[in-house]
């Protein structure tokens, strides 16, 4: 009965214990050295600075000279070296002068980007895999200039860089001036065409010649410019029907260089004029007019030089002029 006993009370205190042991929490371990560990290693891993261009000096030019300038600067400050793609639009843009310090080619980018200095275009940053590329896209402004295409050739209308329309084509256009010389110089004509072109805006680009042996005012230039020409001929043709029938015209003899009106002089008939004659009737000389050298040709037959003071002596030097003749007045040499 007593050792029944016995072990019944052992049987309890040991369950006491049991149940005192479960309640009580269990140690906590340290994780100090854990957290130090984890904060060694990142220290390790930020050590190393990302390396920087330090001074970076471009005096200004275009994208290409930009990349070229930024691949050697960024080498020599231990940059990786730099993976650029240009639109063939926007490469001979022109980039402003620039002093940055301490920078990437990321930062280099974004300030460019946020100024808008390249034209429209826009740099973004390509990543695939390890490597980076910037890629220099051309920008609304580039692209509008390709936006019409010719039906014909099945080329762009524009000329590529900020959409700037192509100059409209150029053709030339021959106008017989015989008629109208019956009571008009050369010079007239022309100067009612530069007069005309310079009241619209149009003198730019056009271009007139006066070929004399035929009478021909050749004319080039854009098809409004010509237009010009031809209502200012219309204009003369509504003159002359005014005035009547003109005088008949024998021909007419060319007086060239130093006088005020070089062209032509017409010979009407039962008249005949001289050299000194065909010289006031041009204008007289220039302030620039060499006296001493006047040239008189008849082609096919004779080219002679007179001074200003022989042909005032008389007929032996100023010679009567046919039609044809030719007499020319030279310049000084300063």
């Amino acid at each position: 009965m007593k050792r029944k006993m016995t072990w019944l009370l052992g049987a309890i205190t040991f369950a006491a214990v049991l149940s005192r042991a479960q309640d009580e929490p269990a140690p906590q371990q340290s994780v100090e050295p854990v957290a130090s560990a984890v904060s060694s290693s990142r220290q390790q891993k930020t050590a190393a600075p990302t390396p920087v261009i330090p001074n970076l000096y471009f005096e200004g030019g275009t994208v290409r000279d930009l990349i070229r300038t930024l691949k050697e600067t960024g080498r020599k400050a231990g940059l990786l070296p730099l993976n650029v793609i240009t639109a063939s639009e926007v490469e001979t843009e022109t980039v402003p002068k620039l002093e940055l310090h301490n920078v990437g080619y990321a930062d280099v980018f974004q300030a460019l980007n946020k100024m808008n200095a390249v034209g429209m275009g826009d740099w973004q940053l390509s990543t695939t895999g390890e490597s980076s590329i910037w890629v220099l896209k051309p920008g609304p402004a580039q692209m509008l200039a390709f936006a019409s295409i010719d039906p014909l050739t099945g080329q762009p209308l524009g000329r590529g860089i900020g959409g700037t329309p192509p100059e409209p084509p150029k053709n030339c256009q021959v106008y017989q001036l015989q008629r109208y010389l019956t009571k008009y110089k050369v010079e007239d004509i022309t100067t009612a065409i530069h007069t005309a072109w310079g009241m619209v805006g149009l003198e730019k680009g056009a271009e007139l010649k006066y070929h004399k042996d035929t009478s021909l005012l050749i004319a080039v230039g854009r098809q409004d410019q010509l237009e010009i020409i031809t209502r200012v001929l219309h204009s003369l043709d509504e003159g002359l029907a005014i005035s009547g029938p003109a005088k008949k015209v024998v021909g007419e003899v060319f007086v060239n260089g130093a006088v005020n009106r070089p062209g032509s002089v017409a010979l009407g008939p039962e008249q005949e004029i001289d050299i000194l004659t065909a010289l006031a009737r041009s204008g007289g000389l220039t302030q620039r007019a060499n006296e001493n050298k006047i040239t008189f040709t008849r082609p096919g037959e004779t080219e002679e030089t007179f001074t200003l003071k022989q042909l005032k002596q008389g007929p032996k030097y100023n010679i009567p002029l046919k039609p044809g003749d030719i007499v020319e007045v030279f310049e000084k040499n300063f």
